[in-house]
C-alpha cells in the first residue's frame, strides 16, 4: 500500500477532524470498519452492553419483582386486618353505650341485624330462641338478657358505604353477658359486668373465623325487667356509667 501523505491539521480544527481528513482515503476505500481499527483510542463496541452484563441486569430486575410479588399478598392481608379490627372498635363502643344506656327508640339498627338467639350454656344454644328484632327497643332488650349468652349476628355499623353497597360489609358475630359483679365498697350497689364479644370473620359456608375480640364495662345501676308480646325483656335504668 503506498504511503499516504497526511497533511498538517490547522489551529481552527480538532484532532478528530484531522485524523479523518489526513486518512480519508485509505478509510473510504475500507469502510466504516476501518476507522475504528485505525483511529486511535476508539475501541470497537465501546458503547454497547455485553449479552453477559444485559443477562446480569434482567436476572436482577427479576429477582426484585419475584420479592415484591412474595410480599404484597401478605401485606394487603396485614392490611384488611387492620382495617377490620378498626370497624370492630368502633362498632363495639356504639354496642356498648347502646346497651348501658338502655337504647329503646327507633328501628335504625334493625337492617344490620340478621338473627339473634341465646345460650342456656356457652355451647347449647336455644333452638327456639332465633329472632330477627322488629325495632331498636326489642333488639336492646335482648341482647341485655342477664345470666345467659346472648349471640346476634350482624352487619358492621361501621364499614365503608361502598362496601355497604356491594355486599353488606364485614359480618361478625357478637356475643353479649350481663352479670353481677362482686363488691366490696357498700356505696357500690346494683353493680353489672357488661361483656361483648366479637368473633369475625363469617365465611361463605357461615362458619366463623378464628379473630376475637372482648370488651367490657360496668353499669350501676338497676336492671329492669319488662314484657312485650309475651317476650321478656331487660334494660338498664338509672344507669351511673364506670370506665
Amino acid at each position: 500500500m503506498r504511503p499516504v501523505e497526511c497533511a498538517r491539521p490547522g489551529p481552527e480544527k480538532t484532532a478528530s477532524a484531522a485524523r479523518r481528513e489526513r486518512c480519508g482515503g485509505v478509510l473510504e476505500s475500507a469502510g466504516a470498519g476501518a476507522w475504528r481499527q485505525w483511529a486511535p483510542g476508539v475501541r470497537a463496541g465501546a458503547g454497547g452492553f455485553t449479552m453477559i452484563e444485559i443477562a446480569l441486569s434482567l436476572a436482577i430486575i427479576a429477582f426484585g419483582m419475584v420479592a415484591i410479588i412474595g410480599v404484597l399478598p401478605s401485606g394487603m392481608t396485614v392490611q384488611r386486618d387492620n382495617r377490620r379490627s378498626i370497624i370492630i372498635n368502633e362498632d363495639a363502643q356504639f354496642w356498648l353505650n347502646a346497651i348501658r344506656n338502655g337504647l329503646r327508640e327507633g328501628t335504625d339498627l334493625v337492617p344490620h341485624v340478621q338473627a339473634i338467639h341465646q345460650y342456656t350454656d356457652p355451647v347449647t344454644v336455644d333452638p327456639t330462641s332465633f329472632v330477627k328484632p322488629a325495632d331498636n327497643y326489642e333488639l336492646i332488650g335482648r341482647l341485655s338478657r342477664p345470666f345467659q349468652i346472648n349471640r346476634a349476628r350482624l352487619f358492621s355499623l361501621s364499614s365503608p358505604a361502598s362496601q355497604k353497597e356491594a355486599g353488606g360489609g364485614l359480618e361478625y358475630v357478637m356475643f353479649t353477658t350481663v352479670t353481677n359483679c362482686p363488691v366490696t365498697a357498700s356505696s357500690l350497689t346494683n353493680l353489672w359486668d357488661l361483656r361483648l364479644v366479637f368473633a369475625w370473620p363469617i365465611h361463605a359456608n357461615g362458619e366463623v373465623g378464628a379473630l376475637r375480640k372482648t370488651f367490657r364495662t360496668l353499669v350501676q345501676g338497676s336492671l329492669e325487667s319488662t314484657n312485650n308480646l309475651g317476650t321478656e325483656l331487660f334494660f338498664f335504668n338509672n344507669r351511673v356509667v364506670l370506665p
